[in-house]
């Protein structure tokens, strides 16, 4: 995890504190191209024969249970799941309190009559990945300093030892007078964030003179306009339509997909049957059953939601996501031709 101020660290602790939601499910990652599971179990606090019994009785519904638990499968900050209320609620979980602590203000609660120190942070809904930067104004002294925090709003289980370099990252600031202002800047490096929401926060670094500030962000990538290092993709051995794509489907962050029998009713529903071409550009056109782009997003940081009992495999960069079982009634294929720098 990336060090930094007292408040990214509260942050990032309130982030690891509702991961305890997930201690009885089964979670499973990618290593190699190949998914593992692990499952973590509360012991309790009764005789040594029942623990075992109670241990052995949940270790045999694991076995006997394929598709079980919140994430099914990760890969590159796609995460793909059957039980999303789950996900939610843990999200939820770690949302910050609605009341500010005593001695914080942020924008939309400013109160000037009372002894307090506020920021007050200028509207910034997106920015290019790179360099983020920031600006607004305060009544904090000149010369405070300031840290900023940058973490996606994607909530995903994730394994012991785990690279939150792609996730968040951190920042500084200062405060400092221009004219009759006061006012406070600082950047924040997001070059190897995947593309998605965050939430961005900014505070004090003195518990002497508290105040924070946050917002919603998005980060969109710069779209590359030639081809670079990407998968191979054996496009000889897929079983879909011919992709007709228009250029007039403008890609947006999508942070949630959704598999829907039929009807979308939100821009990240992908029905039965579509394709989901994330390019060597970064940009994932969605196709339906006939081959015809309907949507198109960012590749970055999401989370997929599939049918309970759905049957999922992962072949030479190429999701598959069956219905029921692993057969022929496949309702989405995701090929992954864009590859990550870091990759």
């Amino acid at each position: 995890m990336v060090s930094g101020g007292s408040y990214c660290q509260g942050a990032y602790g309130t982030l690891q504190n509702s991961r305890k939601f997930f201690f009885t499910h089964r979670q499973c990652f990618l290593n190699q191209h190949q998914i593992s599971c692990r499952s973590s179990m509360v012991f309790l606090m009764i005789s040594c024969k029942w623990r075992i019994i109670i241990l052995g009785s949940i270790i045999a519904l694991l076995l006997a249970s394929p598709v079980l638990g919140a994430v099914q499968w990760t890969h590159n900050g796609d995460y793909i799941t059957d039980d999303q209320q789950l996900v939610e609620e843990s999200q939820d979980a770690r949302s910050l309190p609605a009341e500010a602590p005593e001695g914080v203000t942020s924008s939309g609660i400013i109160d000037p009559d009372k002894n307090t120190y506020w920021l007050n942070l200028s509207p910034a809904q997106s920015g290019a990945i790179g360099n983020f930067g920031v600006l607004g104004t305060t009544n904090l002294p000149p010369g405070t300093n300031l840290s900023l925090c940058v973490y996606s709003t994607v909530f995903h289980p994730t394994p012991r030892h785990y690279d939150w370099s792609h996730e968040q990252a951190e920042g500084q600031g200062k405060v400092f007078r221009s004219g009759n202002h006061t006012l406070f800047s600082g950047s924040t490096n997001t070059s190897l964030l995947y593309p998605g929401e965050y939430y961005f926060f900014v505070s004090t670094t003195d518990s002497k003179e508290e105040a924070s500030v946050s917002e919603t962000i998005d980060l969109i990538p710069v779209i590359p306009t030639t081809p670079g290092r990407m998968h191979s993709i054996n496009w000889s051995q897929l079983h879909i339509p011919t992709l007709h794509s228009f250029n007039s489907i403008k890609p947006v962050v999508n942070n949630e997909w959704r598999i829907v029998e039929r009807v979308r009713s939100y821009p990240g529903d992908v029905t039965y049957g579509s394709v989901i071409y994330c390019a060597w550009d970064g940009i994932c056109r969605v196709y339906d059953r006939d081959g015809i782009q309907y949507h198109a997003a960012y590749d970055g940081m999401s989370i997929t939601e599939v049918p309970n009992n759905s049957c999922i495999s992962y072949n030479n960069n190429v999701l598959t996501v069956y219905r029921d079982s692993c057969n022929d009634n496949i309702i989405l294929t995701k090929i992954y031709e864009h590859m990550w720098d870091w990759e």
